[in-house]
């Protein structure tokens, strides 16, 4: 998201809960196409996340304006200002609108010591870019939601994938900057970008391969390969424990095509084989396998 210079905007309107809701529905869902060419700004008594499902337009949000597109997720607090400035070409969001006291229970749950994303005063702080993947399963669960019963399990089922994917993908990685953090999270689920290493990661970053790592160096006091390294072997990891997939070809899955160099750095992070490891953490299932 890019901040934008301020523009005229029309009145400002509020909208409340029990103006968009029929019932006791836990949440309202639609996907919307048309927007006016200025934005309509409003405000309201419930929170809201959308995600852009095509095109680009302008968010208008407590007088900063933001470039958002497609594979963009925003949260949207009870309190926030905002609109939309539609654009010529096509634009599509869904959005799910749910009770301001949702996020009072986030917090209880998950977050009693800080860090609920719904209440950050840094509009980036409330956004991340979705992979495609992330996406395409969004949208799954926002289909479901519209045909299915409005239940708080079904709000609460899509809340805690979306949480999810705004925890930080490093160690740490709370002092990232949040363009660093959404590119590492971005860059672990794309082998392409795996592959490529530092330069996958500044690519998906929009930044010099330099940049990306003096930063990473700077935050985490480690070489930006090392920091990707563990990434890799994370995913290693979890291929290992939850598939059955070759190893050489999760090796090269995670960008780890050299299996010599690959078994060394398993090696040296977990202390064993990739192939011990899978047994050891199989073992349960099938006891007379283990080593």
């Amino acid at each position: 998201m890019h901040d934008l210079p301020d523009r005229t905007l029309v009145d400002m309107r509020r909208v409340n809960w029990e103006s968009i809701v029929t019932s006791d529905a836990a949440y309202h869902v639609a996907r919307h196409t048309r927007f006016p060419a200025v934005a309509q700004l409003h405000t309201h008594d419930f929170a809201e996340v959308f995600w852009v499902d095509d095109g680009r337009a302008t968010h208008d949000v407590n007088s900063h304006r933001y470039r958002v597109s497609q594979g963009d997720l925003v949260l949207v607090r009870p309190s926030d200002r905002h609109g939309f400035r539609f654009p010529a070409d096509q634009f599509t969001i869904t959005n799910i609108a749910f009770r301001a006291e949702v996020i009072t229970d986030l917090r209880n749950r998950y977050f009693l010591g800080g860090g609920l994303p719904w209440e950050e005063d840094d509009p980036s702080l409330r956004s991340m870019r979705l992979t495609p993947l992330q996406l395409g399963s969004l949208q799954d669960l926002g289909a479901a939601m519209a045909n299915g019963p409005t239940s708080r399990l079904h709000l609460d089922r899509l809340l805690v994938e979306i949480l999810l994917g705004f925890e930080r993908p490093v160690s740490g990685g709370s002092e990232l900057p949040m363009w660093l953090q959404h590119a590492l999270s971005a860059w672990r689920t794309d082998p392409v970008a795996m592959a490529a290493g530092v330069g996958g990661l500044a690519t998906i970053a929009c930044r010099s391969r330099e940049h990306v790592s003096r930063v990473l160096k700077q935050k985490t006091g480690r070489r930006a390969i090392d920091v990707l390294n563990d990434l890799r072997l994370d995913s290693a990891a979890a291929a290992l424990a939850m598939t059955d997939q070759p190893i050489a070809l999760i090796a090269v899955e995670v960008g780890l095509a050299n299996l010599s160099h690959f078994y060394r750095l398993f090696g040296r992070r977990f202390g064993t084989t990739p192939r011990r490891y899978r047994l050891r953490k199989h073992a349960l299932i099938h006891p007379e396998t283990e080593e």
